[in-house]
């Protein structure tokens, strides 16, 4: 019998501290803004919007430094993923 898979330790540092299901609804639409963009312009539209709310969220104190480092890390993941898939790399 196989383990399911476990989510990178960056996505559980995040889940854990957004501490209401609005954060988290809005940071998974960040993501999924990056995750659903082909073209340049679009992507780095939505990795703006998706670092705006991560750095806002550590500006108003809900997250430190450590977490707002592990968005970063998800932000630069989704982002390389949007370039593959639009061809871009």
């Amino acid at each position: 019998m196989s383990n399911p898979p476990q989510s990178p330790p960056y996505v559980t540092i995040i889940t854990d501290a957004l501490a209401t299901d609005l954060l988290r609804h809005h940071w998974d639409r960040s993501l999924s803004g990056i995750t659903q963009s082909i073209d340049l312009p679009s992507i780095t539209y939505h990795v703006a919007i998706a670092k705006g709310f991560a750095l806002g969220l550590l500006a108003g104190k809900l997250i430190d430094k450590k977490v707002h480092e592990a968005m970063d890390v998800a932000i630069s993941l989704t982002q390389d993923e949007a370039w593959r898939r639009g061809g871009h790399i």
